[in-house]
């Protein structure tokens, strides 16, 4: 190269400065590329442990030897030429044992096969790159859908779980995808996982990301499988017991790391364009606190970085919107760990608390029901005809009263029972087969002799403001307790020649679920600014100065005798510092009254939710009132009079 470069003396005159050679400009950049590679490379390496664990070639040496077998029984296959029929009732024409679903995805379009994730084969997830046996329903998912989701972070986990075996070099146990990204429980012995080591765990994923990595499957026979993890008492309980003698179970390989697994998995690791760790745990193996205790490391991703910075906001919003964080800035609640995980209500606390009360209150008075309180505490007795004793005695609170067994109650059931046995019941005959036919006519089947210990059962999940899912109302019909504690009742027929008594069907319902939990979820969903209904703080009346201590105190008394949480604020802050803390208290409406006020009986109302929170017209009192008796009795969203 140096050849072709004019000769340069130090006597020869320059007529103009001297220019690096378009040989060498070209070398420069890519000297420095190769220098950044160098150094990045260096700090992957310098990450993992070395030499890397011994496990590491011993798995890789059993998959290639089964994997060479694998693929000449592929290539012995007789082909045949098969139909794939798409989700719009398109067909395409593919080769058995050879046609994959992307190479169908790449027909339709490249840009289509760039956001795949997984195929749907016959209604079974499949592998993109796994070949299609016969003709099939082909349906293919990207990231927005469900399962595609589930997909990709069960792939995300696999990646987390070889940067962890490289930098620990521990015995991996369960990796699956979750709600909201994915995590990895983790046997590291005498390490420990500490906040410092996320950003060594992302950047040694993000090098298993951009070496795109290709998920392999392997089906291997239970001998096998028990061979290649050897070295990992978890992964041999999950083939012992999970896979039948005679049979076989997946494999799934990127990298060095080959993992016990169904599957299936992204194309490659490629595919995962935002990675971040995001918290870790302790937990227990097989979630038993008398097993080994093990690392769980939480991890999210996405297929574009835009997504990951939408996360991130959430995750900010989240933490504004913590019903812990708010109970404490609001005094509604602590927890303490005298009683860990329980609430203790304060005051402000136990008015939500009570609101919700009200509500089921008023809702079962609309419909007829009726209430009941049973004891706290009953003897063993009960607990064996209800089948309880035998199942879960060990976790019941259990002591003896008058040399006899008696357990505090769990739920309320068993004990309703006893009171409907109390006396004898009649009610007009409408058998369940009557209400189906009603409602849902033609669309039930009956299954004679074929039991359940419960029936029936709906579980309604309810989406909040952050777009998270909460399941919370329960409802479940229950056969067999009526035929445990033999309920029976009088129907209309039963007078009759031959009639026998009815067997009633208990209907378990929880509608908010656990009021507890139902509160922490409601917090969060409105992130401290209560609905009107629902507020422990309504309104604050601020007087404008000294002079109008009084009247304020009058206001405050007229909105708390209509059934209205009031506060009056008579401190020495200036009128422009209470109305702030009024604010970041969260009160609906601040009342500010002064001269004209006064004279006119009337008030100033500032709302907490209006887009301009200057002076109001003033509003005679008695019709404020009166609007905001409404405006909790009607039980409205709305921060509106």
């Amino acid at each position: 190269m140096l050849k072709f470069l004019p000769s340069l003396r130090a006597s020869a005159p320059l007529a103009r400065p001297f220019r690096r050679p378009a040989s060498l400009r070209l070398l420069a950049p890519y000297r420095r590329c190769s220098d950044h590679r160098s150094h990045e490379m260096a700090a992957v390496s310098s990450l993992e442990l070395n030499p890397p664990p011994e496990f590491f070639q011993s798995r890789i040496d059993l998959f290639d030897k089964y994997k060479a077998e694998y693929d000449e029984m592929v290539k012995a296959k007789p082909r045949q030429e098969i139909t794939i029929t798409l989700k719009d009732g398109k067909q395409k024409s593919g080769t058995s044992w050879e046609t994959t679903p992307m190479q169908v995805a790449l027909e339709i379009s490249k840009s289509l096969t760039e956001r795949l994730v997984i195929a749907k084969v016959d209604g079974v997830l499949w592998d993109l790159n796994r070949p299609l046996e016969m003709s099939v329903n082909l349906e293919l998912l990207d990231f927005e859908h469900p399962e595609g989701k589930q997909v990709f972070w069960h792939s995300s986990a696999h990646v987390l779980g070889e940067a962890a075996e490289k930098h620990y070099g521990c015995h991996l146990c369960f990796g699956p995808p979750t709600e909201d990204g994915f995590f990895y429980d983790m046997a590291t012995y005498d390490k420990k996982v500490l906040p410092t080591d996320y950003s060594n765990l992302e950047t040694l994923s993000k090098a298993v990301i951009k070496e795109k990595q290709k998920f392999v499957r392997l089906e291997l026979p239970k001998e096998v499988l028990l061979e290649m993890f050897k070295y990992n008492k978890y992964k041999q309980h999950f083939i012992e017991t999970k896979v039948p003698d005679g049979t076989t179970s997946t494999v799934y390989r990127c990298g060095p790391m080959i993992d016990l697994c169904i599957g299936p998995h992204v194309p490659h690791t490629g595919r995962i364009k935002s990675f971040m760790v995001t918290k870790h745990s302790a937990s227990y193996w097989l979630g038993d606190a008398a097993n080994d205790s093990l690392q769980r490391v939480y991890g999210i991703s996405f297929p574009d970085n835009k997504q990951m910075e939408e996360y991130k906001e959430f995750l900010k919003e989240a933490s504004r919107r913590d019903h812990r964080k708010i109970g404490k800035d609001q005094e509604l609640w602590f927890f303490d760990e005298i009683s860990p995980g329980s609430c203790f209500f304060l005051p402000n606390g136990v008015r939500i608390y009570n609101a919700l009360i009200d509500l089921m209150r008023g809702e079962y008075r609309k419909r007829g029901y009726q209430e009941v309180i049973s004891p706290n505490v009953f003897s063993s007795k009960l607990w064996e005809t209800s089948g309880h004793w035998d199942h879960y005695r060990e976790n019941m609170f259990v002591w003896e009263i008058d040399n006899r067994m008696s357990a505090l109650k769990a739920m309320n059931c068993p004990g309703h029972c006893v009171m409907f046995d109390s006396r004898d019941r009649s009610y007009p005959e409408k058998g369940l087969e009557d209400v189906l036919n009603e409602h849902y006519p033609g669309k039930w089947n009956l299954n004679p002799g074929d039991g359940a210990f419960y029936g029936p059962k709906i579980d309604i999940r309810i989406q909040d403001a952050l777009k998270r899912w909460h399941q919370c109302a329960t409802i479940q019909l229950d056969f067999q307790l009526p035929q445990r504690f033999n309920l029976k009742y009088r129907g209309e027929k039963v007078g009759e020649e031959g009639a026998e008594p009815l067997r009633p069907v208990i209907i378990h319902r929880a509608v908010l679920g656990s009021l507890e939990r139902f509160i922490a979820v409601i917090t969060e969903h409105f992130g401290g600014k209560w609905p009107f209904w629902l507020s422990p703080r309504q309104v604050l009346v601020i007087p404008v100065s000294k002079p109008y201590y009084d009247y304020a105190n009058e206001v405050r008394d007229k909105l708390w005798d209509a059934g209205v949480y009031a506060d009056v604020d008579n401190g020495p802050e200036t009128m422009k510092k209470k109305i702030l803390l009024g604010e970041t208290s969260q009160y609906n409406f601040i009342f500010v009254v002064g001269q004209d006020e006064m004279d006119n009986r009337a008030v100033n109302v500032r709302n907490r939710d209006a887009d301009k929170k200057a002076r109001a017209e003033i509003m005679p009192l008695d019709d404020v009132v009166a609007k905001l008796v409404s405006l909790k009795a009607e039980r409205r969203l709305e921060n509106n009079i």
